[in-house]
């Protein structure tokens, strides 16, 4: 008999690498948090994708982003700020934008530009935005960070307010660093404990990874090694935190080895 797939989660996420690869023009990530007032933080990061030799498209210059709530209240409208110079190589253009919204969905629509602000395409998605009151404990959005270089690495762990990569396809030699925070039930401050673990494209476990927990208000991190995976295939980082009654909240990161 054929072999069951993936559970739907697992799917789910998996999902989202052919989609990021399916980006002609940009990558993103889309990341919430806590924020004052019974709202959610939102973090979009683009991140642009270099033209292919000959094809004579433009580089993404900018990416400008309307969001708003399905009857039209808007939270936010403007230019995703830019944080590589405009005349920075098309590899390295990125930015990201933080902002406010109440829990409930909410539509993206991102205008991607080359230098001269001609529009190249638009990327319309709606998402929903978790109740971070709710009385369940909760894991933000993880912050996924890839190092080339020891220097880098260690540039990374030491800037907190980093932004994180939208790319989801790594190499052998590079090192992945995550960031998240945990949420406890209502929001109250009770220490959680976590745990994470790598997972094949099944969700079989492979092997249990180590998490720092948060230390001085920071954020619990966990370390990824890619050397000792395969060169080629689709992985998943689960990472889970529980409560002392027993809630707990499980986020899911897949991404895919490429060499």
């Amino acid at each position: 008999p054929p072999k069951p797939g993936p559970p739907p989660a697992i799917a789910r996420s998996l999902a989202g690498i052919m989609e990021s690869a399916d980006r002609r023009l940009i990558r993103t990530w889309v990341g919430t948090a806590p924020a004052e007032g019974g709202k959610t933080r939102l973090t979009v990061v683009w991140e642009g994708i270099p033209p292919a030799p000959g094809s004579g498209r433009a580089p993404v210059g900018r990416v400008v982003l309307t969001a708003a709530s399905p009857a039209g209240e808007q939270y936010f409208k403007g230019q995703v700020g830019a944080e590589t110079p405009a005349d920075a190589p098309a590899a390295a253009r990125r930015g990201a934008v933080t902002f406010d919204a109440p829990p409930g969905k909410v539509s993206l629509r991102m205008s991607i530009e080359d230098a001269p602000d001609e529009v190249l395409d638009t990327d319309d998605r709606t998402i929903d935005v978790p109740d971070f009151t709710e009385p369940k404990a909760r894991l933000t959005t993880p912050r996924v960070y890839v190092a080339r270089t020891p220097r880098e690495y260690q540039a990374i762990k030491g800037d907190a307010a980093a932004s994180p990569t939208a790319t989801r396809e790594f190499r052998r030699n590079e090192r992945l660093f995550l960031r998240l925070d945990a949420v406890a039930p209502g929001g109250q401050g009770t220490p959680l404990d976590y745990t994470a673990r790598l997972l094949n494209r099944q969700g079989d476990r492979m092997f249990d990874l180590t998490v720092t927990p948060p230390a001085d208000g920071g954020a619990a991190t966990v370390d990824v090694p890619l050397a000792s995976l395969p060169a080629r295939g689709e992985f998943l980082i689960e990472i889970a935190a529980k409560g002392a009654e027993g809630q707990d909240a499980t986020e899911l990161v897949a991404f895919r080895m490429i060499g």
